[in-house]
């Protein structure tokens, strides 16, 4: 991926624990901070969304990324896998990310 390029978070989204929302916020942070432009879904959902509603909401945002940086916990929240999913499935570049 270049530094051009939009990227999209892909992590744990659904019944947030302090450490999924710490993960999420760092690599947001981090990138950022390389002049990577970052779609972070945790601005674009909230807690009133269903998973089915931020599955839609989150699925038209990947989709005008260049790219996905998977962030760890990601495995456990179906939101995520099916972002997952839909990402290889489409040829969208990917790559994991793992945070300290």
């Amino acid at each position: 991926m270049r530094l051009t390029d939009t990227i999209f978070l892909i992590g744990p989204c659904m019944a947030l624990s302090i450490n999924d929302i710490h993960l999420n916020e760092s690599a947001h942070h981090t990138m950022a901070g390389r002049g990577i432009d970052v779609v972070n879904p945790l601005e674009l959902i909230g807690p009133d969304h269903t998973k089915e509603e931020s599955t839609k909401i989150l699925l038209e945002a990947m989709s005008g990324c260049d790219g996905v940086a998977m962030i760890p916990g990601w495995e456990s929240d179906p939101v995520a896998t099916v972002l997952a999913i839909v990402a290889t499935a489409t040829g969208i570049e990917i790559c994991k990310i793992s945070i300290t």
